[in-house]
């Protein structure tokens, strides 16, 4: 029997509600849910995706928000955490942008990442 310890782990969410707490449309959602799973597997070889609820305050403080969450996350060796993380974080900061968010969270071995998305017009409602 071969036995293969994949030792590290990396996890993003994917949003359903933007900086100020509106739902975003499903369509762009989706997009980024298939993006990220297309990611993982041609980065790591497949993934999981889990359906959840996250509940959180914004940087801003101003408001609580609720909301329905898809996890997309992959085990993988040492070797390939080490070489592939930038990748997954500069696709999180892509994603955050996209979806109008003020942050992304980047679950690893090493912790949780809130990666702070920088936003040149936080009003701007270009289509993500």
């Amino acid at each position: 029997m071969k036995k293969t310890i994949l030792p590290c782990f990396i996890k993003i969410i994917i949003p359903s509600r933007d900086n100020k707490g509106k739902r975003l449309p499903s369509q762009s959602t989706t997009k980024w849910l298939r993006k990220a799973e297309s990611l993982f597997k041609q980065t790591f070889g497949g993934c999981t995706i889990y359906a959840g609820v996250g509940i959180y305050d914004p940087i801003t403080g101003e408001l609580e928000i609720r909301e329905e969450i898809k996890s997309v996350e992959a085990y993988c060796t040492k070797a390939d955490y080490a070489t592939k993380l930038e990748e997954i974080e500069k696709f999180c900061i892509e994603m955050g942008k996209a979806l109008k968010q003020e942050s992304i969270a980047l679950i690893s071995s090493e912790g949780m990442a809130i990666i702070e998305i920088e936003t040149k017009g936080k009003d701007n409602d270009k289509e993500a």
